[in-house]
Formats: structure tokens, sequence, C-alpha cells
């Protein structure tokens, strides 16, 4: 008897331990996606990408990661992986990608170039410096037990 409940209890967890497909790790990044956590979106289409076994279905994977940077606002590597999709798409004989949507992409790689480089001069920039939660914010520093230094 102990040993029928103890197989019951393993048999779920061994399923649980299976690898994913790349149809699971897509379907994990829609949900994802959809639900607006796109950092978790892209790393469920990344892992898909890695599994998928058929090579005209890689490229939709690019797109899906590229879509979750950019709407992370992570221009960067939004850029990145829209580059690597039109890369793809260009070899692809069953699938090839219409003038007006590679028009589309390219515009969002110019505006997200012109992103990436905002971002990357914002990291660039050193800080001035810090500021003490009790400080004036306009400069001066306030006096412990009043305001106006009296």
């Amino acid at each position: 008897m102990k040993k029928l409940a103890l197989l019951s209890l393993l048999v779920p967890a061994l399923a649980f331990a299976q690898p994913k497909s790349a149809d699971d790790y897509y379907k994990e990044g829609e949900t994802q996606y959809n639900l607006g956590n796109f950092l978790p979106a892209v790393e469920a289409f990344k892992k898909g990408f890695e599994l998928e076994p058929n090579e005209s279905k890689k490229a939709a994977y690019l797109y899906n990661v590229a879509q979750s940077y950019r709407l992370a606002k992570d221009c960067g590597q939004a850029v990145f992986f829209y580059k690597r999709y039109l890369s793809l798409k260009d070899n692809d004989q069953k699938k090839p990608l219409s003038p007006q949507k590679r028009a589309e992409i390219e515009g969002w790689i110019k505006e997200l170039d012109d992103c990436a480089k905002q971002q990357e001069a914002l990291r660039q920039k050193q800080p001035d410096g810090t500021s003490r939660p009790d400080a004036d914010p306009n400069g001066g520093a306030n006096k412990p037990g009043g305001g106006d230094g009296k």
C-alpha cells in the first residue's frame, strides 16, 4: 500500500521533470507575452528556438524574441533579434517575407537603433553623486530639528 501511494506521488513528479518541447516553450512565451511579462517571454521563445527541429520555423521564434525585447524597451536587443530574423527570412524559400512586413521591421530597426544609442549614452553618463534622504532638493542641506535653521 505504501509503495502504491509513493508511486502515485512519483508519477506526476516524473511527468513534470520531462523536458519541454519547442512547442511547449512557444506556448509559455505566448502566455507570458500576452500577460505583458516580456522578459520571461524572451526566455521562453529563446528556449523554443534552441529546441525547434524545423529550420523553417526558427525565424518565428526570433521575431517573437525581438517583439518581446521591443516591448520590454530593450532597444539594443530588439534590433539584434530583428536583424537575425531578417537574415533567416532572406534565406527562406518556403515562406518569404512580404515587402510590406520587411519595410515595417526595417522601420522598427531604425527607430530602435536611435533608441539604443540614447540608452547607451545614458548608461555611459556618470552620476554626479548621491542625495541624502534629509537633503534639500534645491541643493542646501536641511538642518535637523527645523526647516528654517532657527
